[in-house]
């Protein structure tokens, strides 16, 4: 985008961000919180300098460089509280944790051609992991890189910048003048996550692991068709579990980097509690959870009122917004472990084009019930299958064109059928019997086009039916077979 729209745009972005809760806004916080940011800004110009991240530019030699065309961009400190996520409305309180963050406007670089692409691995990954896990009862672990970015490969060009609005703690730039130059990549900047990732996957591979073709940012080793450990990365977050003897391969790679912390059987991983079990009585030591406990707790419902309208009278713009951002929250937890949130997640959102009270009403209930379980997840029990004979087993399934959809352009298309499908690792016990143990590895809730002008017809469900199994369930299935 030219420079004025990118501003803008980017304001917009922000100031969503603020609303949501999401970042903070230095100027608009009390003195208490202001204080704090104070410190964390200070503890993040400290490691700025500790990794040489970038240096004063002034005088004689800034202006060359400008004179040479080189525009510096602008920088701006994102500021957020990472204990938000436990605070609940009526609960204990909770300490603040401030984390800030000094970053580029990399929207404003105006570089084409530049690669910022960065793998990171999908949410079936992350369940085949805890699969391999909990079945092969291995400890699952992880780490988190501290500054990641500033331990990426060098820049390869010049990068200016300006500093942020409220300055940096630092008299070499008290003048207001001072640039700074960066060595290494920088937050925010387009291709900062590719060349911290270049050189995490190169001393990954290095260690022994092998990236895998078909799943992208996950990795193993294996040793005669027996896979001795998994590792998956999300940016600068890694989780993996390895059998004895492995685990130095790990070791090396976490010793290549400056990493903030080491956690095992219980952390939060991408959004999500992770917590394996020993000595529980209902679960098998080993096992493990995946929860969304804190992110559903945390989502506020839409807040509208009657005022003597209609159920099926439309909504505002702004409730249409909240219901969108609830619905946006509740399909993120339903992607991640909650399965069974996915029909009426999928339902609302072919909804929301055209949102009605009622739909606002179907909204809050749908949130209530979330809410209702929020320590419902995904469990992968240590003896409900082996991953030397267990079976790949799809399950898919679509409903009578009994769903009408509405397109952001407000026009509806009845006659719909919900298709879904589901994909686990069985117990070959299935093959003899009605129930045998499982892990789930992925799943899928959405609408389905309907055949020609086949309204409500056997041929229009069988057609839908068969679509469902056919390009979703059993493409989803092929794809854990290659990546196996």
């Amino acid at each position: 985008l030219p420079t004025p729209l990118a501003e803008a745009y980017a304001k917009t972005v922000n100031e969503k961000k603020e609303a949501r809760g999401k970042t903070l806004n230095y100027e608009k916080e009390d003195k208490e919180t202001r204080e704090f940011l104070d410190v964390s800004r200070r503890t993040e110009w400290e490691k700025w300098k500790k990794f040489v991240a970038g240096r004063p530019c002034s005088g004689e030699e800034l202006r060359k460089l400008l004179e040479q065309g080189h525009v510096p961009i602008p920088t701006r400190w994102v500021d957020v509280d990472k204990a938000a996520h436990k605070r609940r409305i009526g609960g204990p309180i909770v300490p603040p944790e401030m984390k800030s963050r000094l970053c580029g406007r990399g929207d404003l670089e105006g570089i084409d051609g530049l690669r910022a692409d960065s793998p990171t691995a999908e949410i079936k990954s992350h369940n085949l992991l805890f699969s391999y896990a909990a079945s092969n009862k291995l400890k699952i672990k992880t780490a988190d890189i501290s500054n990641a970015y500033f331990q990426g490969e060098a820049l390869d060009r010049l990068l200016l910048m300006r500093p942020p609005k409220g300055g940096i703690p630092d008299d070499d730039y008290a003048d207001g003048e001072t640039m700074i130059l960066a060595r290494v990549p920088i937050y925010g900047t387009q291709d900062a996550g590719r060349k911290f990732w270049q050189r995490f996957s190169t001393v990954i591979k290095e260690n022994g692991f092998v990236p895998n073709k078909f799943a992208p940012a996950m990795y193993s080793i294996a040793l005669d068709g027996d896979i001795k450990g998994i590792l998956i990365t999300h940016v600068d977050d890694l989780c993996w579990a390895c059998k004895p003897g492995y685990e130095k391969n790990i070791d090396k790679i976490l010793e290549t980097f400056a990493v903030r912390k080491i956690e095992e059987c219980e952390f939060r991983f991408c959004g999500k509690e992770i917590k394996q079990y020993f000595g529980h009585k209902q679960h098998p030591d080993f096992t493990i959870v995946v929860t969304c406990k804190d992110t559903t707790e945390t989502i506020n419902p839409v807040r509208y009122e009657i005022n003597g309208r209609k159920q099926t009278d439309l909504c505002t713009e702004a409730e249409q917004g909240q219901m969108r951002s609830v619905t946006g929250s509740l399909g993120w937890i339903a992607r991640q472990c909650r399965p069974g949130l996915s029909y009426m997640v999928s339902k609302l959102q072919g909804a929301v084009s055209k949102a009605q009270v009622k739909d606002l009403k179907e909204t809050n209930q749908a949130l209530d019930m979330a809410k209702e379980h929020s320590g419902m997840g995904l469990t992968f029990k240590s003896d409900a299958i082996s991953w030397t004979d267990c079976v790949l087993v799809t399950v898919t399934d679509a409903s009578f064109a009994q769903e009408t959809i509405i397109e952001p352009s407000g026009r509806e298309k009845p006659q719909r059928s919900q298709k879904a499908y589901m994909i686990l690792f069985v117990h070959p016990d299935i093959l003899k019997q009605n129930t045998a143990g499982c892990h789930i590895y992925g799943w899928r809730s959405s609408s389905n086009r309907r055949y020609g002008n086949l309204r409500c017809s056997a041929s229009g469900c069988l057609g839908a039916q068969t679509e469902s199994c056919m390009p979703s369930g059993s493409v989803a299935a092929s794809h854990v077979h290659l990546a196996l």
